[in-house]
Parts: C-alpha cells; sequence; structure tokens
C-alpha cells in the first residue's frame, strides 16, 4: 500500500479513497512525502495545479539540493477560476522546468 497525502479534490476523489492524510496545502503533502521517501516508504501526493507553485518551493529548496527522489504525484487541472486557469496553462512547462519524472506523473485535466 502506498501512503497518500495531499489536498482534497473532487476531481480526482475517485485516485484518493484511501487516503493517509489530508493536507492544508500542497507544500505541506510534499514535505510529509520527502519524509516517507527518506524512510524508505512511497508516497503519493495529490492536489490541485493552483498549488504548484506552492509544491515549488518544497521542490527547489528539499528535494533537489538534496536528491530526494520525486513521489508520485496525481495532480488535477482546473480552468476555474482564474488562479487555476493561469497555472493550468503553464503546468506542463513547470514540470519540465522542475524536471518532474513523467512516469512519476499523473495529471487529471478537467
Amino acid at each position: 500500500m502506498n501512503l497518500k497525502f495531499g489536498v482534497p479534490c473532487s476531481k480526482i476523489k475517485d485516485k484518493i479513497e484511501d487516503v493517509e492524510i489530508n493536507c492544508t496545502s500542497e507544500e505541506q503533502a510534499m514535505g510529509i512525502a520527502a519524509g516517507c521517501i527518506l524512510a524508505g516508504k512511497e508516497p503519493i501526493v495529490y492536489g490541485q495545479n493552483s498549488g504548484l507553485c506552492r509544491m515549488m518551493d518544497i521542490i527547489t529548496s528539499l528535494y533537489k539540493p538534496y536528491d530526494i527522489p520525486f513521489p508520485k504525484l496525481i495532480l488535477s487541472v482546473r480552468n476555474k477560476p482564474y488562479h487555476h486557469k493561469f497555472i493550468g496553462e503553464i503546468t506542463d512547462k513547470l514540470l519540465v522546468m522542475l524536471d518532474y519524472p513523467k512516469d512519476k506523473l499523473e495529471i487529471v485535466r478537467q
């Protein structure tokens, strides 16, 4: 069983039914996942595309400098309201810039 952490989203609720911890932000989920990875676990992080910007801080300040492998990420890409739409338009570019492995990504588009 994989450990799952993240911010609830109705668009991906069928993928996150057996969640361990609902988090208050995507960055919190990424932080918990880093600890799990260091403990030898394989966590799954889930969240909304608007939270990707929050995840970027943890990725660039924790995962990248310390060569921590990325967790599997289930990301819901929404188009409303505006902040979701804007980030949705650049989500793929941001993930490429972060070198997020494609085999660890599951993107659910609205």
